[in-house]
């Protein structure tokens, strides 16, 4: 597993050879934010608490009002 800082990213600017881009993924929710919106960094979020919380029995509607809460003011609270 490789672990790479945001500013290494910024660095390689996407010249690393063996690296899938197409299926490689941010999961930095600051980043996205800044970079694509809050609906992309409200999706992202999403999937990451969902990914999370997988192995319990959580209802996804709860997680959804818990991503919206976080993002209704059109940043990260």
């Amino acid at each position: 597993t490789l672990t790479f800082t945001k500013r290494y990213l910024q660095i390689a600017d996407r010249k690393l050879k063996n690296v899938d881009y197409s299926r490689t993924r941010c999961n930095d929710i600051s980043t996205i934010v800044r970079l694509y919106g809050i609906e992309a960094g409200r999706s992202i979020l999403y999937n990451e608490f969902v990914t999370a919380f997988s192995s319990s029995k959580l209802n996804h509607n709860h997680l959804s009002v818990l991503v919206d809460l976080m993002t209704c003011l059109g940043s990260l609270n």
